[in-house]
């Protein structure tokens, strides 16, 4: 197992990359907190399309933000449940409209509401 040496250009970010290559390479990723662990789980799921995965990781999670239903919304979307997909959107719309919007877009396109589908192609704002 890899040891760590103190460095002062640590950041959480970084953290979470070396987190997120050791999952990539087997070794346990060790002094992190268990939702976080889950969380760099469902990240590495959704970023290798296993959308089932990542569905799985998600519910395991406690703490539910905006963050968390947005990824939902892409692990159900992935698994074509479009409906759920947009349901997860609306929730991360409240605090992050702009990042959802495209795909609100796509849900409301595959349920053939092209009414919504083209409200949330044309919003500017």
């Amino acid at each position: 197992q890899a040891q760590h040496l103190p460095c002062p250009y640590r950041s959480r970010s970084l953290d979470r990359r070396i987190a997120i290559l050791a999952a990539r390479t087997g070794e346990a990723a060790a002094g992190i907190p268990e939702d976080e662990g889950l969380s760099l789980k469902a990240e590495q799921a959704l970023s290798e399309n296993r959308f089932a995965d990542a569905r799985r990781y998600l519910e395991a999670l406690d703490h539910r933000d905006s963050q968390w239903h947005c990824r939902m919304g892409d692990a159900l979307f992935g698994l074509q449940e479009y409906a759920s997909a947009a349901e997860c959107y609306h929730w991360a719309e409240q605090t992050m409209p702009k990042a959802v919007r495209k795909q609100l877009q796509l849900c409301y396109a595959a349920l053939k509401d092209f009414e919504r589908a083209y409200y949330y192609a044309t919003m500017t704002e």
